[in-house]
């Protein structure tokens, strides 16, 4: 539904967004991947010979005949990165189903697909690494250089304070997820165009800058000699940040060949090359009193992060600086180890570690509540950290800046009327009937980059008298255009209207960082506002040389003139004063970048689901999310981040997984066998609450919001499911919670699922 407060509607609604593949390319080369069918094994040769004899062929490579770099691995995660490079095009080895061996171009898509038929992939087999348990124990490879395949291990923390009365452990397994967005992997690479020696590469991405410089560097280029731009984006959600091989390959063949070409990822290759995300195994010890009081925490967090270390290795560290949750919990102490394995690679999917932290320690709070006989609610009410404790230096090392997360529970409480539901669940007991569960995820998580990464931003006036806004962030759906535009105009004292927001085409913005982690708003959005107010002191300061008055008396109309306040005869245009401005050589512009460290969201999401014992089938009643996101730029914006959030927390709860088998083969290659939800599926009651506690580190007071639904809705889900199924024996499900294993938890409740 449309919003008349959001410029992006009108387009995205009506079928005029612009996504890459409706970039016209009359004339463009169409490039297609062989890709390896084994998941491990030695790469003794590649006959291209077919491809290249095929009609329609122009060229084909492998990886000897393009020699490109490797993709760096991810740094700071352990000793062992440097022999994990990725090659673009597999060298030496085979590491999953779905890795890039060989480039084929031709002058259709249909000529490309058929050449590929003819490739020859000679690959002698080598035991799949296919569960964390097999990368363990390094009983196979995959970088035989490297000497294992764990690439980071690290236990932190402090032990417990002694022996305590009640002690709860629960394993969990948080899957591995495909982003499935709307458009796949389409990129497009113009040679010399619009600029000569200039390589052009339209993409969806979330990071353009660092996609040009990472990009460029690899081949040996400087950053101006590629351009990228970015479009409407077909859904980002953390996996369009990363750099992939694909990206290098297609536009370095632009330059080889001297002509565009194009590339359009087919749903299967997304599916089963990745990145995915998620991956995460977790074994969490809850030790503490009778009264519901926790003291200590351990955590044993394994992450497999695929077959090559890249954004996905960041995850699970992540996970562990947020394992603890919400909760003051004196002593916590983790040990983290994060694996390779013959799996697509992983990435930043939306939440990014943080969801997995949070469904550890929300599963093993309600586990301790049992173990007391207490209400989950009030053990949670007696460990949160309380308001008056802000800001809170948790155990793991991180500063809850600001927050009531006990209000945000009893707020959550009080709107599902959580009393109501406690007695039609005994009445339902009592009488028979489908059986009901009321489930609590309660939720801290980080916003933003662990360092002081904030954003680029020029501000500027044209001889027209508007505004244009050229930000580093870039959209993926989140509604930047128009919060950009309302923040700028805000401080200029223009109506939106005035004011354009540009992003990415990294001609327009020479430097920029770009959209992950929920950091826009708070980096993005505070650049924006400080400029915003830099440029309307300078509009002031212009005008007064130009109109002989003090700066102190001057004000910016709404009409876009510059005048003397109380005298409606002086002033000057805006545009007329840019104008003035560059006769002399200049332009009526700012521009900035800001330093801006990591905010903390929070929130309490609660469901109430009932189950049907003869199908499984768990039916969503109610949801109820509480956020607190700081100061709220745009409601509709932010009701939407949640619903959106929300969606994609369902879909993890009772539907989405990627599947491998025990060779290591995908066995979720195409959306029969990746089940996702339809609408039917999301036709559940959501009903939306927020507290205001503005983040004190950035000058807008906002804090992230796009990814709470991912994080605090799965627990509650899966917590409200245990909870109505307790009478039945079950204690445990597994992600996601599909009719058949609720069924099967029913049969046999003991056995787990």
């Amino acid at each position: 539904m449309s919003h008349p407060g959001r410029r992006e509607d009108h387009r995205l609604l009506t079928g005029q967004a612009r996504y890459t593949a409706n970039h016209p390319t009359p004339d463009a080369l169409w490039v297609g991947f062989v890709r390896s069918v084994d998941p491990h094994g030695w790469l003794r040769a590649v006959d291209l010979r077919g491809c290249l004899a095929s009609p329609g062929i122009v060229a084909a490579f492998d990886a000897a005949s393009l020699a490109l770099d490797d993709i760096p691995s991810a740094t700071g995660a352990g000793p062992h990165l440097a022999p994990m490079t990725r090659p673009v095009l597999a060298r030496d080895k085979v590491r999953y189903v779905g890795e890039p061996v060989a480039v084929i171009v031709g002058e259709s898509d249909r000529a490309v697909a058929d050449a590929m038929a003819e490739a020859v992939v000679d690959v002698d087999a080598l035991p799949p690494v296919s569960t964390t348990q097999e990368a363990m124990a390094d009983g196979s490879l995959l970088f035989e250089a490297a000497g294992t395949n764990t690439l980071h291990h690290r236990w932190h923390g402090s032990a417990a304070p002694g022996p305590l009365p009640v002690e709860v452990t629960v394993e969990v397994e948080v899957p591995r997820l495909a982003a499935a967005p709307l458009e796949p992997l389409v990129m497009i690479a113009e040679p010399d165009a619009p600029t000569e020696g200039v390589v052009t590469l339209r993409v969806g991405h979330q990071t353009p800058h660092r996609l040009r410089n990472v990009v460029a560097q690899l081949l040996g280029w400087r950053p101006g000699q590629l351009r990228v731009v970015v479009g409407d984006v077909g859904g980002g959600f953390g996996l369009r940040g990363m750099i992939e091989p694909e990206h290098v390959v297609v536009t370095a063949l632009a330059k080889r060949l001297g002509r565009t070409v194009r590339f359009e990822q087919t749903r299967t290759e997304q599916l089963q090359g990745g990145p995915h995300g998620r991956g995460q195994r977790q074994r969490i010890t809850l030790r503490g009193r009778t009264d519901g009081r926790v003291e200590a925490m351990e955590a044993v967090i394994v992450g497999d992060v695929g077959a090559y270390p890249h954004n996905g290795s960041a995850m699970p560290i992540t996970t562990s600086e947020l394992i603890n949750g919400a909760y003051d919990i004196p002593a916590v102490a983790v040990d983290l180890q994060i694996v390779v394995s013959n799996r697509a690679p992983t990435g930043a999917y939306r939440g990014a570690g943080r969801p997995e932290a949070t469904f550890g320690i929300e599963r093993a709070m309600d586990a301790f509540a049992r173990a007391v006989a207490l209400d989950p609610a009030d053990v949670r009410r007696r460990n949160a950290v309380p308001r008056s404790a802000m800001p809170f230096r948790t155990a793991t090392g991180q500063t809850y800046d600001s927050g009531d997360y006990v209000g945000a529970l009893d707020q959550a409480l009080d709107m599902v009327d959580a009393p109501a539901v406690r007695r039609e669940q005994a009445r339902r007991r009592d009488a028979g009937g489908w059986p009901l569960g009321l489930g609590i995820g309660l939720f801290v998580e980080r916003a933003g980059s662990r360092g002081g990464i904030g954003e680029h931003a020029t501000l500027s006036v044209d001889r027209a008298g508007c505004v244009t806004v050229n930000v580093g962030s870039q959209s993926t759906g989140q509604g930047h255009e128009t919060v950009w535009a309302e923040i700028a105009a805000g401080r200029l004292g223009l109506p939106p209207s005035r004011v354009t927001v540009r992003m990415g085409d990294t001609d327009d913005s020479p430097e920029g960082i770009g959209t992950f982690g929920s950091r826009s708003a708070q980096t993005a959005g505070s650049i924006v506002a400080e400029l915003g107010e830099a440029l309307a002191a300078r509009i002031r300061d212009e005008a007064a040389h130009v109109l002989e008055a003090a700066v102190e008396d001057l004000r910016i109309a709404a009409d876009g003139t510059v005048g003397v306040r109380g005298d409606p005869t002086s002033g000057i245009p805006l545009g007329q004063l840019a104008a003035t401005v560059e006769e002399r050589g200049d332009r009526l512009s700012v521009r900035g970048v800001n330093e801006m460290g990591p905010t903390f969201p929070y929130g309490a999401h609660l469901a109430v689901v009932e189950v049907d014992p003869e199908t499984g089938r768990v039916h969503v009643q109610r949801l109820v999310a509480v956020d607190d996101c700081g100061r709220v730029l745009h409601e509709p914006i932010v009701e939407g981040q949640v619903a959106g959030s929300v969606a994609q927390g369902i879909a993890a709860a009772l539907f989405e997984e990627v599947v491998y088998d025990d060779d290591g083969q995908p066995q979720t290659s195409t959306f029969i066998d990746y089940t996702l939800p339809s609408a039917p599926d999301l036709a559940m009651v959501l009903d939306t609450g927020r507290l205001e506690h503005p983040a004190p580190g950035n000058p807008l007071g906002v804090k992230g919001i796009g990814e709470s639904g991912c994080i605090g809705m799965p627990p509650a889900i899966v917590n409200a499911v245990l909870d109505a199924l307790a009478p039945f024996g079950v204690e445990d499900l597994r992600l996601p919670m599909t009719p058949y294993r609720v069924w099967q938890a029913l049969q046999n409740p003991r056995a787990g699922s």
